[in-house]
């Protein structure tokens, strides 16, 4: 009944859960986690892709344990990020009224730049929500059951897009540092219209 309650706080939200709530759910849960793994019947590497017509509920907990986890640990590297971008938005709002500076500015932050502009599209709704299904059994009419967590990243890396609009803004709409920019394009292969 536990493991039954457990599961029941991540799906029992009129919206998305967040990232925050997953870290605080994942530690509360780490106890039990590990019993249930030391028990299971399933191999670690199953309970991913159990397709059982009635799934155990331990192995749909350690399942969405597991994924929920995996997902935390992905975003870990881009929480370090942010804090580290955001005292260069500190640096930014000091020199943006000073030409020189500013490019001086953009060029020391030319590889952060290119590299946040590739890894991230902010304008991407399938990177802002995401949706998380396990399958949970078969309907009796052999129909696939599943249940569904939805979890948002919104406002998750305000640094970082706020350095991508920054970035974006001085280095290819006002290209800012032209003989880069010829150089980024050439390097990429990029061909403007």
């Amino acid at each position: 009944m536990l493991i039954e309650n457990e599961i029941l706080k991540l799906i029992n939200f009129e919206n998305q859960i967040n990232l925050s709530y997953i870290d605080n759910w994942i530690k509360k849960n780490s106890v039990i986690y590990s019993d249930i793994l030391s028990n299971s019947k399933c191999h670690p590497l199953k309970f991913n892709y159990c397709n059982s017509n009635k799934r155990d509920g331990n192995c749909l907990f350690l399942n969405i344990y597991t994924s929920l986890e995996k997902h935390l640990e992905e975003l870990k590297a881009y929480t370090i990020r942010e804090e580290l971008i955001k005292n260069e938005i500190e640096k930014y709002e000091i020199c943006k009224s000073n030409d020189f500076e500013l490019k001086k500015w953009l060029k020391s932050n030319l590889e952060n730049g290119l590299q946040i502009y590739l890894e991230f599209d902010f304008n991407n709704k399938n990177k802002i929500i995401q949706e998380f299904n396990f399958f949970t059994g078969k309907h009796k009419n052999h129909k696939p059951k599943y249940l569904r967590i939805m979890v948002n990243n919104e406002n998750t890396f305000e640094n970082l897009h706020l350095f991508s609009k920054i970035f974006i803004e001085l280095f290819f709409e006002q290209k800012l540092l032209l003989n880069e920019y010829e150089k980024w394009k050439k390097e990429v292969g990029y061909e403007e219209d």
